[in-house]
């Protein structure tokens, strides 16, 4: 089966899951991501094997809640008043808007007419996710 073809969750990526925790995300997730002091160890996805997991961990190992793409999409939406929008191209790749919800009009878009796109959605929400993250909020 092609990646593509295969259906499974979209939980944001380390560097994602440590920004989201500087701007404040503290929402109870079903996933962890696991961190050593150079590298990613891993995703955890309940609370037993986090547990089993971190019974021998260094204090240089850093434990971060691991929020699906969409939950962190509704907690900008909701704490923030941030929007992310995917959009498709005519040759099928994605890119994406931000807006911004409250009194003050925001509207940012990627450099589509650039070249700046991507072949998943997915991969479209995760650099929204780090745009706002470290540019806007």
């Amino acid at each position: 089966m092609k990646k593509r073809d295969k259906i499974e969750e979209a939980y944001v990526s380390f560097d994602v899951a440590k920004l989201l925790w500087k701007k404040g995300f503290n929402e109870e997730c079903r996933a962890y991501r696991v961190a050593g002091p150079l590298e990613e160890i891993g995703v955890f996805t309940t609370d037993l094997e986090i547990k089993n997991f971190s019974k021998g961990l260094k204090p240089s190992v850093g434990v971060f809640t691991c929020p699906t793409q969409q939950m962190a999409m509704q907690w900008l939406r909701k704490k923030h008043k941030l929007h992310i929008e995917i959009r498709t191209t005519k040759c099928h790749d994605f890119f994406y808007v931000i807006y911004g919800l409250g009194k003050k009009y925001l509207c940012i878009s990627c450099e589509y007419d650039k070249g700046e796109y991507w072949a998943e959605p997915e991969e479209a929400i995760e650099d929204a996710l780090k745009y706002i993250l470290t540019k806007v909020i």
